[in-house]
């Protein structure tokens, strides 16, 4: 599957990074994690237009190193002003709290929804 692509909904074009499933206590996963995030960043600074994003986080569990990953990624997209609306899907609880740090860190205005399917619909409005 890959991880960081393009999607279209309602002819709107839909930046996904997709975690779902990883786990960063798992090697493996916890690298895959780090390369997407990488690969979201350096697709990122390609762009030179306002982009929606979707993060979909179902599933997946990060440490103290991938959140510290995707602040930065968060913080570099706010920056350079290319978010027209961003928003994650899949976290609950204490992710919405961490989620609440990464908005503060970068200045972001993310949102959580329960489905990708309301996420897109937000995302297209």
């Amino acid at each position: 599957m890959e991880r960081v692509r393009w999607e279209e909904h309602k002819g709107k074009k839909i930046f996904v990074a997709d975690y779902s499933g990883l786990h960063a206590i798992k090697p493996e996963e916890k690298k895959e994690m780090l390369d997407a995030i990488k690969k979201a960043e350096d697709l990122s600074a390609t762009l030179s237009v306002k982009t929606l994003f979707l993060t979909n986080a179902a599933n997946a569990q990060a440490d103290a190193e991938i959140m510290d990953a995707l602040k930065k990624f968060a913080a570099f997209t706010n920056k350079k002003q290319i978010v027209a609306k961003e928003c994650v899907v899949g976290i609950s609880g204490i992710q919405k709290i961490l989620l609440n740090a990464v908005n503060l860190f970068s200045g972001g205005k993310m949102r959580s929804f329960d489905t990708i399917e309301l996420a897109k619909e937000w995302l297209a409005e």
